[in-house]
């Protein structure tokens, strides 16, 4: 049985949200969207997200499904999420992953980690293994 981020976290840290738990409910063709789906009925928490994820997963609901889910998502995003914004000294950091992975964690998930490791929120909301690489990063999904 699945649980929710706020089930499977509850006593620790704000879970981050990866851009596969945010496409997958809103994508009917996506692998993903029975168990993210049931996944996010079941969350009530609030997740951090980067930019980045937050750009990646509008972008890409709005290829797939369109303008106003992608909007839908947007509004998500601002209402129900904690945005973190990248900086300059971030994006080093997570190029250094990248580099450190020979590029097979991606600059973005790259950009979460350092947030991770920064507010020292080590659990994500994932449906990719990428982040099983990491040493430390515990993923649900």
């Amino acid at each position: 049985m699945l649980s929710s981020p706020s089930e499977q976290f509850r006593g620790q840290a704000t879970p981050f949200g990866d851009t596969s738990y945010f496409i997958a409910p809103t994508d009917p063709r996506d692998q993903w969207r029975s168990r993210a789906v049931k996944v996010a009925e079941r969350d009530r928490g609030r997740l951090k997200v980067t930019e980045l994820v937050m750009s990646e997963s509008i972008t890409t609901v709005g290829a797939h499904c369109g303008a106003k889910p992608a909007r839908q998502l947007y509004e998500f995003f601002l209402d129900s999420t904690e945005i973190l914004y990248t900086t300059p000294d971030v994006f080093d950091e997570a190029m250094d992953d990248h580099t450190r992975f020979d590029g097979a964690l991606s600059v973005s998930d790259g950009v979460t980690v350092v947030g991770m490791a920064r507010s020292k929120d080590l659990y994500v909301v994932s449906f990719g293994s990428d982040f099983d690489k990491v040493r430390g990063i515990h993923r649900t999904s």
